[in-house]
C-alpha cells in the first residue's frame, strides 16, 4: 500500500513537529521546514533519513513510497 508521510499525519494524528522530535530521539537532526520539503518533493529525501522514517512509521511509509512522490506531487500541479 502506497502511503506518503503526509497522509500518515492524517491518520496518526501526528504533526510534522511531533514527527521532527521523534526523528531528533533517534538521533535524525532535521527542521519542520526541511521536513515540508521532503513532503512536497522540493528536496531529495537522504537514504537515512528515508530509512529512519521507515522505522518511525512502522514500515507505513516506505522507499518506494518516497520514490514516486515526485511523479505524484507533478500530478497534482497539473491537475490543481
Amino acid at each position: 500500500m502506497i502511503m506518503q508521510l503526509f497522509e500518515f499525519e492524517h491518520s496518526s494524528g501526528l504533526s510534522s513537529r511531533q514527527i521532527v522530535l521523534k526523528l531528533k530521539e533517534r538521533g535524525v537532526k532535521i527542521s519542520p521546514p526541511t521536513l515540508a520539503r521532503y513532503k512536497k518533493a522540493q528536496t531529495p529525501v537522504p537514504v537515512h533519513i528515508v530509512k529512519a522514517i521507515d522505522e518511525l512509521t512502522a514500515g507505513a511509509v516506505t522507499y518506494e513510497d518516497w520514490a514516486i512522490l515526485p511523479s505524484l506531487m507533478g500530478a497534482e500541479d497539473n491537475n490543481g
